[in-house]
């Protein structure tokens, strides 16, 4: 099982009812979001793109390409980034945005900030709350959310758990904790994406103490998914005294799910640490 079966099976787990207001649950075999269409230009253009090539001149021509640039049929894949456009959100694309209902929105905004356009995490957060409990889960969303929890960028994971929030209608709120909290109480092994629900507010700054010792007490759980769910909920708070208790569940813990692929995975490469913070777990 590797890091996106990771986030994946924790995001798949039981939906959380949220008040009156809930988001679609039912998530069918993922599928790759539609990429933005390009309109195929008229051949009339094309012939007057030609002609036009024909009579720039060579010295024009080759300054297109910076020297020594290796373009054209003969990019190989491996190497360096070669930028082939301005990485940021333009205008249109921005407009193109504003005419998509919420869950386009939701998905297109976050392929964009994947694909690092300036200005696409910014769109997010502007817009994210007023998806909350209309946009849902469904398979594109889920796809573009397991890249971008899996990325190097930590803003785009950010990004990601925002999205998330509001597709499962959670609201950043003591309120909502409480809720959580309280289902979980009941029946903690019944509660795994309730336990998981509780990591993503504290990595938003909701009851972050609160919420690290509650999960730390859950972490101790005689259920193995219970202990894991709360390993791996852990690994998204993000703070700095987060990285003992995955030291330890690496270390301790019997079940191979919880050392694996809660603590090892949360120092490795899961959740929403740093490279520097990751760093401190090597003395232990």
């Amino acid at each position: 099982m590797d890091c996106a079966d990771v986030t994946r099976n924790a995001r798949q787990s039981r939906p959380i009812p949220a008040g009156p207001r809930t988001c679609a649950d039912s998530l069918r075999e993922p599928v790759m979001p539609a990429n933005c269409g390009c309109v195929r230009p008229r051949s009339t253009w094309l012939a007057g793109l030609a002609l036009a090539g024909c009579l720039t001149s060579p010295s024009a021509s080759a300054a297109q390409t910076a020297p020594g640039e290796i373009a054209g049929h003969k990019l190989p894949v491996p190497g360096r980034t070669v930028e082939g456009t301005t990485a940021k959100l333009s205008e249109v694309e921005a407009e193109l945005v504003a005419a998509l209902p919420p869950q386009g929105q939701a998905e297109r905004l976050l392929q964009y900030a994947i694909s690092h356009h300036v200005g696409a995490t910014n769109a997010i957060r502007a817009r994210v709350n007023q998806w909350r409990g209309i946009i849902a889960l469904e398979p594109a969303l889920n796809t573009l959310l397991d890249v971008a929890r899996n990325g190097a960028d930590l803003r785009v994971r950010a990004a990601a758990i925002e999205i998330e929030l509001a597709a499962r209608g959670l609201f950043k709120t003591v309120a909502q904790v409480e809720a959580l909290s309280a289902r979980i109480a009941l029946d903690p092994s019944g509660a795994l994406a309730e336990i998981y629900a509780l990591g993503l507010l504290a990595n938003r700054g909701v009851e972050v103490d609160r919420i690290h010792e509650d999960l730390r007490r859950l972490a101790q759980s005689e259920h193995d998914l219970v202990r894991y769910q709360a390993v791996a909920a852990i690994a998204n708070i993000g703070t700095d005294d987060t990285v003992r208790d995955l030291v330890e569940a690496f270390h301790h813990d019997t079940a191979r799910v919880v050392r694996i692929d809660g603590g090892g995975c949360g120092l490795a490469h899961c959740g929403m640490l740093t490279r520097a913070q990751r760093m401190q777990a090597i003395p232990a």
